[in-house]
């Protein structure tokens, strides 16, 4: 909620930003809503990454000398299997993006620290993460137990999927990590 101001005000502030952080406006109604999209179709494999490709909508709603700003950030690229893994991290970067729009409409103190403050979910993340790197170790190496005994194709498929749940798993750690020592800095 944005105060002593008006809905169209907080629209041209919105429609400055978008142009500001290179984003194009794909749809708008002036002073009620603006749709945005921002970002590189380069990380198609990250959807949930700051820079990724993500539409944004603002919905602004005029009470009294308030103006209340909802705001819903989407990626096609993101699916559900992602939204499982990753929906924290991508709820805080896109969160972050945001950052300079709320400065630029005068959020309060504590609307900011809600936003920037790190998904409780990071450690959660980084065990978990940990946890599927030994679950992985461990398939992949009964499937190269089983490859040496028994040379079949499912013994290949275990092996297989031992490391593509090892690479997941390490991945999450290092992403946890990262983003722990992001929020440790700050």
């Amino acid at each position: 909620m944005i105060d002593n101001t008006t809905a169209y005000r907080v629209y041209d502030a919105i429609q400055e930003w978008v142009r500001t952080e290179d984003g194009n406006v794909k749809e708008n109604r002036r002073p009620t809503l603006v749709v945005a999209v921002f970002g590189s179709s380069s990380f198609k494999g990250r959807p949930w990454e700051k820079k990724s490709r993500k539409t944004i909508r603002f919905e602004l709603t005029h009470q009294d000398s308030h103006v209340l700003v909802k705001v819903h950030v989407s990626s096609l690229l993101l699916k559900d299997s992602d939204v499982a893994s990753h929906g924290d991290e991508a709820r805080f970067n896109w969160s972050q993006t945001l950052e300079t729009l709320w400065a630029r409409l005068g959020g309060t103190e504590a609307e900011k620290k809600t936003r920037t403050n790190p998904p409780a979910i990071w450690t959660r993340s980084l065990r978990r993460g940990k946890t599927m790197t030994r679950l992985g170790l461990i398939i992949t190496a009964v499937g190269y137990v089983l490859v040496l005994f028994s040379q079949t194709i499912t013994s290949l498929v275990i092996s297989g999927v031992g490391l593509i749940i090892l690479v997941n798993g390490m991945t999450r750690v290092r992403s946890a990590k990262k983003n722990l020592s992001l929020m440790k800095e700050r």
